[in-house]
């Protein structure tokens, strides 16, 4: 199962186009995290527009603690095809494995952290904190990977990288401040 986290206040330029084309026949789960931070009414509009694509699409406070909940009963309800065969072929069924993907600085951590019920994962307010990948057991029946965040290694889409700049995503050396205090000062002129 893919675990995959958006930030809710650009989700459409937190998907990773090199990403989709990989894992699109994977059992794929859909979280919209910060929703704490995004207009609750453009959440619920991107969340019905993403459940016309995806199997699975929650809207998530990750600092919730039903968050987790959600979660792992939607990875079982994706795991369970899965574990179905395995138990018709006559064998103990496996734990759920689910990688955990999404552009840096999205909650990848904070959201492992949470389903493991313990600091497993190092957390940070910055992108590109996590460097490594790995597996960590949050029960018997549920393995997660986790993933240091993806981003392409450039955006054709100069507005696409823009929005990751002024969520957090991309480090702060990347794009010129004065390049996205502009964007921002015409985003606010124009609504």
């Amino acid at each position: 199962v893919i675990i995959e986290l958006f930030d809710a206040r650009a989700p459409i330029s937190s998907i990773n186009d090199d990403l989709e084309k990989r894992i699109v026949n994977k059992k794929r789960l859909i979280v919209l995290s910060k929703i704490d931070l995004a207009d609750p009414d453009k959440t619920l509009y991107w969340e019905k527009e993403l459940e016309k694509r995806y199997e699975i699409v929650l809207s998530l406070d990750l600092t919730k603690s039903s968050s987790e909940k959600e979660i792992a009963k939607a990875v079982k309800i994706l795991g369970k095809e899965k574990q179905d065969k395995e138990i018709a072929k006559g064998m103990r069924p496996q734990p759920i494995r689910a990688m955990i993907i999404g552009i840096p600085n999205v909650g990848k951590s904070s959201l492992i952290n949470r389903l493991a019920s313990r600091k497993a994962a190092g957390v940070q307010n910055k992108p590109g904190y996590t460097r490594g990948e790995q597996w960590i057991k949050v029960d018997k029946d549920f393995l997660l990977l986790d993933t240091p965040g993806v981003l392409p290694m450039n955006y054709e889409d100069k507005e696409k990288a823009t929005k990751l700049a002024l969520i957090g995503a991309i480090r702060e050396d990347i794009l010129p401040n004065y390049d996205l205090c502009v964007y921002l000062l015409n985003y606010f002129k124009n609504r």
